[in-house]
């Protein structure tokens, strides 16, 4: 390494004072020093060209590795890792270095997103609201932020203050998952035309992913747009026909476009094979039953109602 050179001069000048943390620096070890310092910017340009060029995950978490037994204090390597070990499903492992990131940096709000995220994913909602207020605190207008913030307020069933850091998210950021989100928040408050309306925004926005096709599925039945609901659930099934739960949707919504027979057997075949949650359907046959209160009267749908609150209440 050439300390000559300005550019890596002040790319050593930024790292200097964590990796002097790592060694009892004299003149003895200088060289030592530089040695290191050259070996991670060396990596961490491999690195980000890995995760952001080629798109290689699997190969940037493994050098990450490598680098972290290099120098622990490389927060790359750090933030790398976490994502690796939240991919892989290992939450508990993933909270561990985003705290260690924040503990690297505690005026980087990232890592309070980052880690608030998890803790979401994980149902602890009071740490994840707490971490993305956090955050908040150094960067106030952050769409990251407020869609964390966002995430744990729903979490907490604290609708109405979730929603208007929703709608920053969707008034600066309008990501298909953001639209996605405040869809699936409306829902929950009962306003079916506006969840509607961002539903087809998500899927306008990213018609690919499966998520955004369910979703709409699903307000096209609420609308009772029952046809249009039948041929995005079988679209999503033509990518993901090993889906119990969204077959178990697909079978409701042929109940409702009036093939009885076959929307049962369709539920009652994907039943057994379930094993996610089920209160979308749930709810979803008895907007159906209310709707035509006439198939209350038939045994076979109220076993049918019956075995889907048994599954249900499993998960």
């Amino acid at each position: 390494m050439d300390l000559k050179d300005s550019n890596q001069h002040e790319r050593v000048t930024a790292q200097w004072l964590p990796l002097t943390r790592d060694f009892q620096l004299d003149r003895a070890t200088l060289p030592e020093v530089c040695s290191v310092l050259s070996k991670v910017i060396s990596m961490e340009e491999e690195m980000r060209d890995l995760i952001l060029v080629k798109k290689e995950e699997e190969k940037a978490f493994a050098l990450a590795e490598k680098m972290q037994s290099i120098w622990p204090g490389s927060m790359l390597a750090t933030v790398t890792l976490a994502h690796s070990f939240n991919k892989s499903g290992d939450p508990q492992a993933a909270l561990g270095a985003f705290s260690k990131g924040i503990a690297l940096d505690v005026a980087e709000p990232l890592n309070y997103w980052r880690r608030s995220s998890v803790h979401t994913k994980t149902g602890q909602f009071d740490f994840a609201l707490q971490d993305a207020n956090a955050g908040l605190l150094v960067k106030p207008q952050s769409v990251q932020g407020q869609f964390a913030k966002a995430k744990a307020l729903v979490g907490l069933g604290q609708y109405e203050k979730a929603l208007p850091a929703l709608n920053f998210a969707v008034a600066f950021g309008q990501r298909d998952y953001h639209y996605r989100e405040r869809g699936l928040l409306y829902q929950e408050m009962n306003q079916i035309e506006s969840a509607a309306s961002d539903f087809e925004k998500a899927y306008e926005l990213d018609p690919e992913d499966n998520n955004n096709v369910a979703n709409l599925a699903r307000a096209r039945f609420q609308q009772n747009r029952v046809a249009e609901a039948l041929n995005l659930q079988k679209a999503y099934l033509d990518k993901q026909p090993d889906q119990p739960e969204a077959q178990v949707q697909y079978g409701i919504y042929l109940m409702a476009n009036g093939a009885l027979k076959s929307g049962l057997s369709q539920i009652n075949k994907a039943l057994p094979n379930c094993s996610g949650e089920l209160s979308d359907a749930l709810k979803d046959y008895r907007f159906l039953l209310k709707q035509k209160p006439e198939l209350q009267k038939k045994s076979q749908v109220m076993d049918t109602l019956y075995a889907l609150m048994a599954q249900s209440k499993q998960n």
